[in-house]
């Protein structure tokens, strides 16, 4: 499934503090929580530091450009700003309807002009359903030298061990299970389920 990559691994497990001791469940009832039973976090050895996997093509520098603002570009931009990693998007859309229409983040021009903000923008996302063109921008945003991340949204799940390509948006709600293997610039939409070991 083309390139793939690693991923930021996000840990929703903690809910809020409240008075009662917390507990996990089980198949035979309740267990005393890993914390009180002063036990380190599972999967961890006391001491050790589970390693951090990046998404392919994120860079420190937070600036991104968007191919296409219509409905599904807009959801890849907020998921984007959502993550915390991008301080700067705008979009490029070949749409006069759109080009005309009030958005939270600017239209610079159209899809055309990408090569033109390399110097601006150090990533490119596409935000385009049609999968032949979205994968058409992704080749173009490639060879103009744009770093083409994998957005996970801080709400969906995906596994250490699962592998993502380059391109691809996990939209919040989202699980990608152990082994699963998402290729290059797919969408995994919202509240969607990739389970353990499908490619």
């Amino acid at each position: 499934p083309g390139e793939q990559a690693g991923h930021d691994v996000f840990d929703r497990r903690q809910g809020p503090r409240t008075g009662a001791p917390r507990a996990a469940h089980s198949r035979r009832g309740l267990l005393p929580s890993r914390r009180r039973a002063n036990l380190p976090p599972a999967g961890r050895t006391r001491g050790a530091r589970p390693p951090r996997l990046r998404a392919e093509g994120a860079r420190p520098a937070h600036r991104s450009v968007g191919a296409r603002a219509g409905g599904h570009g807009r959801v890849v931009a907020d998921l984007a700003e959502a993550s915390g990693r991008y301080h700067r998007i705008a979009f490029l859309d070949d749409s006069p309807e759109v080009s005309g229409s009030p958005l939270p983040w600017p239209i610079l021009g159209p899809t055309s002009e990408l090569s033109g903000f390399r110097p601006d923008f150090e990533n490119a996302f596409v935000g385009v359903g049609n999968s032949k063109r979205r994968l058409q921008l992704l080749a173009l945003a490639e060879s103009v030298k744009y770093a083409i991340p994998t957005l996970v949204h801080p709400a969906a799940f995906v596994s250490r061990r699962a592998l993502v390509g380059a391109g691809t948006v996990v939209c919040a709600g989202a699980v990608v299970q152990v082994g699963a293997q998402v290729g290059k610039g797919c969408i995994v939409n919202a509240c969607a389920s990739v389970d353990h070991d499908c490619i």
